[in-house]
């Protein structure tokens, strides 16, 4: 099924033209390298910009999930273990965290915060730069419009009014150039990190602070948000009588108390 998936992902539409992206996780059975394993998990994780895109991409795992299983003569067992619907979003609340963002600005960044990020630049054989760290302010509707089309987040939009607000450890783009992913990873757990949280704090605690001073807000946001869902409502996606996925084998943290410690062998 791995390589049926493969071979597939250039030949989706919903993934290669409209920003879609996929993911898998083999649990156990990919370590057999001479004989065929009695079980074999797999795990798929895709995201798209809309419902119609999640679903045709799903179809086309099913097919080749089954198309392994006919070539290999055994069975296959389809499970869902969640679902996400697309995020509603509230026009009133993004105002008052924007104008927030902008009040606050963005992180605050040490000297020491630019070093570090000089020195990854410097590891890649980029030219450090006087200000290695993107400060940027971008107006939602340039990020990702409305809302972001897909994240567990988006669940809750459809409770209650809701804004979200993205500040980024990012480093300043350079032109013909995307950073490794090592280059983020190695800014989390330094200031550079702290400072973004401390930022996203201050806007977000603000934001909440004139709610409750200045009621009349948040019953406007209140009304938006039942007008959105009148006019466009996404029921959840998981069936009522789905069962939590505990019975899976998954890997478990060794500090943790659990009934074993297992990871898949590799």
């Amino acid at each position: 099924m791995y390589n049926n998936v493969n071979t597939m992902k250039e030949h989706m539409p919903a993934l290669m033209r409209r920003g879609g992206s996929i993911n898998e996780f083999m649990m156990s059975g990919g370590q057999c390298t001479v004989a065929n394993p009695v079980l074999s998990q797999l795990i798929y994780a895709w995201r798209n910009s809309n419902l119609r895109d999640q679903e045709d991409v799903g179809e086309v795992l099913v097919r080749c999930s089954r198309g392994a299983a006919l070539v290999a003569e055994c069975d296959v067992e389809i499970r869902t273990l969640t679902e996400v619907r697309t995020g509603l979003p509230n026009d009133s609340l993004k105002e008052v965290v924007w104008k927030h963002l902008n009040d606050i600005g963005p992180p605050a960044y040490t000297e020491e915060d630019k070093e570090f990020a000089r020195s990854i630049q410097a590891n890649i054989g980029v030219e450090p730069m006087d200000e290695p760290l993107y400060t940027k302010i971008v107006p939602p509707e340039k990020a990702y419009g409305d809302f972001h089309p897909a994240d567990d987040v988006n669940e809750f939009t459809w409770h209650c009014p809701t804004a979200r607000l993205y500040v980024s450890k990012a480093m300043e783009p350079v032109p013909g150039l995307s950073y490794p992913r090592w280059a983020s990873s190695a800014l989390c757990g330094m200031g550079v990190t702290h400072r973004m949280g401390m930022c996203a704090a201050q806007i977000l605690s603000i934001s909440a602070l004139e709610l409750i001073l200045r009621p009349e807000i948040l019953e406007k946001a209140w009304v938006e948000f039942k007008e959105r869902k009148m006019k466009h409502n996404e029921d959840p996606l998981l069936p009522a009588s789905l069962e939590a996925p505990i019975g899976l084998r998954w890997p478990e943290w060794i500090s943790r108390p659990g009934n074993e410690w297992w990871i898949p062998p590799v």
